[in-house]
């Protein structure tokens, strides 16, 4: 009969692969800023702004311009994949974190402030469809 002894530190790093293994399976991933591009450019978007549980609906031109029923103005991507608008006639570009999830939605988060904050999920995006569908 073999006996086999595991020693604690052995024991507690596998329960730390164990932990991350499924941290991970159950994770965001974050856009690459190509990634960004092709989910936005030229569709139809559909989704709802997290705070005021306010849903709302789209278009994102390939030239950089955005339509919603109540608000227009221009978007683009950054080289780091950040999705940014801006209003109207305003000069300051909002910009914020794309996601993927599990669930298949795409989440918009502001950038935490400081590495001990934790990034803002502002915006859900629920579907995309190829070209302007409703005129907008």
């Amino acid at each position: 009969m073999v006996h086999c002894m595991r020693s604690p530190a052995a024991l507690f790093s596998l329960l730390l692969l164990a932990v991350a293994w499924v941290s991970s399976a159950n994770a965001e991933r974050n856009l690459s800023a190509n990634e960004v591009r092709i989910l936005f450019s030229d569709k139809t978007v559909e989704g709802e702004v997290v705070r005021m549980k306010r849903r709302f609906k789209a278009y994102y031109s390939a030239d950089g311009i955005f339509k919603g029923i109540k608000k227009q103005g221009e978007w683009k991507v950054t080289e780091e994949g950040q999705h940014c608008l801006r209003y109207g006639e305003k000069k300051k570009w909002s910009c914020g974190i794309v996601m993927a999830a599990e669930d298949g939605s795409f989440k918009k988060y502001l950038p935490a402030a400081t590495p001990n904050e934790r990034n803002i999920h502002i915006i859900t995006f629920h579907k995309f469809t190829m070209g302007n569908v409703d005129g907008l």
